[in-house]
């Protein structure tokens, strides 16, 4: 564990040093595989949480299913309104019923909530469920619903994963979370690289970027102010 954890921290290291393999997708070593149920370290979360915690009665937008512990620890620490919106469930059944090529329409109205009316935004790593009109249309909302100095968290996948699984992240405390995969329509698609996102997220601004040796890299958004 005291390995896994140095090299983590050394893989964040030399990614914002600019130290990266091929293509930007992975660091200097291939570090450890993506399992099911797996506890990993995140760099992101304790910095979407410090942020929040400065707002008073802060409101979260969840972007994933309903998960209880992540509920309760949000509303111990933030003392926080936390609203869900399962954007997986309702992707998996475009995918099953064939509307894949409606999905960054149907984006473009999924979100009800109104125009800077929430604090912080939790996506995950939907972003890698969808094609780059669908990213650029889910950024945009993401930059609609938030606060101006709002934060967003994003997860991107650094290498392909073949499993058509969703993952469950499920908070064991400010610096770990589980990973719980359940069934999936399709695996997630494209393996984005940090110069495209910042292209289809132009209305947000990247604060911290963190390349975690579980081939996953964490992503800070910010809305200016």
């Amino acid at each position: 564990m005291v390995g896994d954890e140095l090299k983590e921290a050394l893989t964040d290291w030399l990614s914002r040093a600019g130290f990266t393999g091929p293509g930007g997708r992975r660091g200097l070593w291939r570090g450890v595989p993506r399992e099911a149920d797996a506890v990993h370290t995140t760099r992101a979360f304790p910095v979407f949480i410090e942020t929040l915690r400065s707002i008073a009665g802060p409101v979260v937008l969840d972007l994933g299913p309903a998960v209880g512990p992540n509920v309760d620890f949000l509303g111990t620490r933030l003392s926080c309104k936390v609203l869900i919106e399962d954007l997986y469930g309702d992707l998996d059944r475009h995918v099953r019923e064939g509307r894949s090529a409606d999905v960054h329409e149907w984006l473009t109205t999924r979100l009800s909530n109104a125009d800077a009316s929430v604090d912080g935004v939790l996506c995950w790593d939907l972003c890698d469920y969808l094609d780059a009109e669908a990213v650029r249309v889910l950024a945009r909302e993401m930059a609609r619903v938030l606060k101006p100095g709002g934060v967003a968290l994003t997860m991107f996948g650094t290498e392909r994963l073949a499993s058509a699984v969703y993952t469950r992240y499920v908070v064991v405390d400010a610096e770990h979370l589980q990973h719980r995969w359940y069934a999936a329509a399709r695996p997630p698609g494209e393996v984005w690289l940090m110069g495209h996102l910042m292209r289809l997220f132009k209305g947000l601004e990247p604060v911290g970027s963190h390349l975690l040796v579980h081939q996953q890299r964490e992503v800070l958004f910010r809305k200016p102010v």
